[in-house]
C-alpha cells in the first residue's frame, strides 16, 4: 500500500492542481469525489488513462482484422 501511495499521490496532486488551480476547489473536489485522498485521485486518473489506451488498441485490432478480411478474403 505504501508503494502505491508513493506513486499515485503525486499523480493525483498534479492532476488536481492542473485541473482546478484553486486550493478551495481542490479541497472540495478531493472531499466529494476522492475520499480526501490524493492517492485515490491518482489511481483513478491512471486507470482511466489505461482504459482509454486499451479501448483504442482493441479498436485498432478490430479494424486491422476487417482490413485483412477485405483485402485477402476468408482464405
Amino acid at each position: 500500500m505504501l508503494e502505491s501511495n508513493i506513486i499515485f499521490y503525486p499523480i493525483g496532486w498534479v492532476y488536481l492542481w492542473i485541473r482546478y488551480r484553486n486550493k478551495e476547489t481542490i479541497e472540495k473536489v478531493l472531499l466529494e469525489k476522492y475520499d480526501k485522498s490524493y492517492s485515490v485521485a491518482g489511481t483513478l486518473v491512471c486507470l482511466k488513462s489505461f482504459g482509454v489506451v486499451f479501448i483504442i488498441l482493441i479498436l485498432l485490432m478490430i479494424l486491422a482484422v476487417f482490413y485483412s478480411i477485405i483485402k485477402h478474403g476468408f482464405s
